[in-house]
């Protein structure tokens, strides 16, 4: 639309002045003078730009120039690094208009020659009078950024909307100056007093909106915490088990993003909310977890798994002393590769060996046996890594981890693929307000998944293997995820047998043997009076599910259904329903359609939709064009036209955030890094390799 208005207007200018100017020749306004000699410029092959004007003391305009941009000479200030070209060489072209005792602007000098080349038609959308980014073309550029887009991509999408580039109204570098101004207007205003500004924003349109921010003595920001009503909401009914990680920077400042994480019941990985620290240290990690306690009324969560950072634990100890604790086994099996790499190259058996080691052992004397027969076997004795992991056994032996519920997570690798995820949406040279923005696009993906996985479990019914009747109630009460975590340990029942070792007429202990796996076997008690069962191998503990050990003695016991302990309903499809919670809210309805780019979004559709009706035929976009020029005329007429409701509450915000100052961080300039992930401190810890270990016996 911006670039047929463009051609109507060069077209009804032509139509109503003629082809070239010409002496007496007048005009309603200075601006429709400059637009017709501008327009002839762009025929000719020249660029327009003001020269000289006269105004009287009332600010009335009675004589102005306009000339060719190639007119006067250029004058040397200073000694510039790089020479440019030059541009001015005493052109004489211009054409110049004085105000009438009617009111009308009356051409009184017009030059005609150039002293230079002119630029062919098919060339003239270079010229810099020509190229002009309308308004609206303006909003739909910043709409297609915010969604994402790069600028190279949305001037090659208008391009080929406008059927090339020497048919569109400005150039790539006017695309790319237009984006890179809002990024010159945080700078300006500060980038820090940008984010608080629009966190300030948000808490006004969304009182479930929390933020916090750390400043430094030179009240630089060095950290903050945010996060909406939702992740609150879910934090109170998921926030049993969390993921932290920080090795993932991604800012101007080089600030670590450090996103706190969960998982929901359709077993997604959830954001809690996100921080944006100065760096790993233990008061920077106890502050995080701090704030994220005060935003979450102070509940603490069961565990959460980290990585071998020291400072991590240091703030967890400090800020969640009722919280176990875990690491991270993926880290674990990597520095092993690292540490003891000499090993694994000459016995294959030890990485298996090592594995049953950490997974297998159901007691702690198990635990303590196998690892003295693993440094004995590979003559590991004296390892100093080992030794060192060995006194954080307690964090990442399963043996120490399966009576603590962990949601059936043994790693960070949620924090790792949430990681990965977000650098879709950052880059590293992000201000902050820019990296907010983008974190608030990747939330409502993350959202919209969560979403399809609701609508999922509600629309579609669960294929059963048996006709058991506990397989049938679980279809009842799980989400769709967790269903099918459920049915693959009914699939197991067949492969199991049951063996009653003793019954003194309160309890019952039996023996599961898998015929699968020799020497495989769990030991059951089930307690007669409430019919509860407890397993060896603590599934039920550790994640939430009952074991394949424990359905078979109810499938044996011919149960119908199972007794309601064994339904947690975090895992369950109503697991969101009846939270008594305040921030479980959205931003308000009124508030979204209040926005600039919703309102753009909707007009944008019905003009659309319009525009596809009337480009079927020469007449009906003939109709059309005239239909819309006539609106527009009408809309600029309106009482309310150029309001702004947006800019209002902007003003608002800007004027409360004057209340605390707050100094940007100073940029860090980088020096290039690998592709691969922030290592911590122990991965980065240079191993003490051996000379070649024998295995004894």
């Amino acid at each position: 639309l911006d670039l047929l208005d463009h051609n109507e207007q060069i077209e009804e200018l032509t139509r109503k002045f003629g082809d070239s100017p010409t002496l007496g020749m007048s005009f309603d306004n200075e601006q429709e003078a400059y637009q017709y000699y501008n327009s002839y410029a762009r025929g000719v092959g020249f660029s327009v730009r003001k020269l000289r004007v006269n105004k009287d003391k009332n600010g009335v305009i009675h004589k102005r120039e306009f000339c060719c941009s190639c007119e006067g000479f250029y004058r040397k200030k200073t000694t510039p690094k790089k020479k440019r070209e030059q541009r001015r060489f005493g052109c004489k072209a211009m054409l110049g208009i004085k105000l009438n005792r009617d009111g009308k602007y009356v051409v009184k000098n017009f030059i005609a020659e150039h002293n230079h080349d002119l630029v062919p038609l098919s060339s003239s959308h270079l010229l810099r009078s020509q190229r002009t980014i309308e308004p609206s073309q303006a909003g739909f550029i910043n709409q297609m950024h915010h969604a994402g887009l790069k600028p190279s991509q949305i001037f090659s999408y208008m391009t080929t909307e406008a059927g090339g580039p020497q048919h569109l109204n400005f150039i790539q570098a006017d695309c790319n100056n237009l984006i890179m101004r809002k990024r010159i207007e945080f700078q300006k205003r500060g980038d820090s007093q940008c984010l608080l500004e629009y966190f300030k924003q948000k808490q006004a349109q969304d009182k479930s909106f929390f933020y916090s921010v750390r400043t430094n003595m030179e009240n630089e920001i060095c950290g903050c915490f945010f996060c909406d009503g939702k992740p609150r909401r879910d934090y109170a009914i998921f926030g049993d088990v969390l993921c932290f990680d920080t090795t993932f920077k991604t800012n101007n400042y080089n600030m670590v993003c450090a996103p706190i994480i969960g998982l929901n019941n359709h077993g997604q990985t959830i954001l809690f909310g996100c921080g944006l620290l100065d760096g790993e240290s233990t008061d920077a990690c106890e502050w995080l977890f701090k704030v994220f306690l005060q935003a979450n009324e102070g509940k603490e969560p069961k565990t959460i798994f980290t990585d071998q950072a020291q400072s991590i634990a240091a703030a967890i100890i400090e800020v969640f002393p009722n919280c176990h604790h875990r690491l991270c086994l993926w880290h674990i099996y990597q520095n092993a590769a690292k540490n003891l790499g000499h090993v694994f190259s000459e016995f294959q058996a030890f990485a298996k060996d090592f594995k049953s080691c950490v997974y297998d052992p159901e007691i702690v004397e198990e635990f303590e046996s196998s690892w003295e027969a693993l440094l004995d076997d590979y003559g590991l004795r004296g390892n100093s890594w080992l030794e060192g992991i060995y006194a954080l056994r307690e964090k990442w032996a399963q043996v120490y981890g399966r009576d603590h519920f962990c949601a059936g997570m043994t790693t960070t690798q949620r924090s790792e693929s949430i990681n990965a995820f977000l650098k879709k949406f950052f880059s590293r040279n992000l201000l902050l307000r820019e990296f907010v923005v983008q974190y608030d696009k990747a939330v409502a993906d993350r959202r919209e998944k969560e979403r399809q996985a609701e609508t999922s479990t509600k629309q579609k019914w669960r294929n059963l293997s048996s006709n058991w009747n506990v397989e049938i109630e679980a279809t009842t009460k799980y989400t769709s995820k967790l269903f099918y975590c459920f049915q693959d340990e009914c699939k197991k029942l067949l492969g199991l047998r049951l063996k009653l070792q003793s019954d003194d007429g309160l309890t019952r202990r039996y023996m599961v043997m898998n015929s699968g796996m020799r020497g495989m076997s769990r030991s059951l008690t089930y307690d007669l009076s409430d019919q509860t069962v407890s397993c060896s191998c603590k599934k039920f503990e550790f994640e939430g599910i009952l074991c394949a050990h424990a359905l078979k003695l109810y499938h044996e016991l011919e149960f119908s259904t199972l007794p309601s302990k064994y339904y947690l309903k975090r895992w369950s499809k109503e697991a969101t329903c009846d939270v008594d919670f305040d921030s479980n809210e959205e931003v308000p309805l009124s508030t979204l359609e209040s926005s600039s780019m919703v309102q753009y979004s909707e007009l944008s559709h019905i003009v659309q939709r319009i525009i596809a009706k009337g480009a079927r035929n020469n007449q009906t976009c003939t109709f059309l064009k005239s239909e819309l020029l006539q609106l527009e005329a009408k809309l600029e007429k309106h009482p309310y036209f150029g309001d702004e409701h947006d800019e209002i509450l902007d003003k608002h915000v800007s004027e409360d955030g004057d209340n605390l100052k707050l100094r940007d961080p100073k940029i860090q300039k980088s020096k290039g890094r690998g592709k691969g992930r922030i290592k911590s401190s122990l991965e980065s810890k240079p191993s003490k390799r051996k000379g070649s270990s024998k295995r004894k016996g």
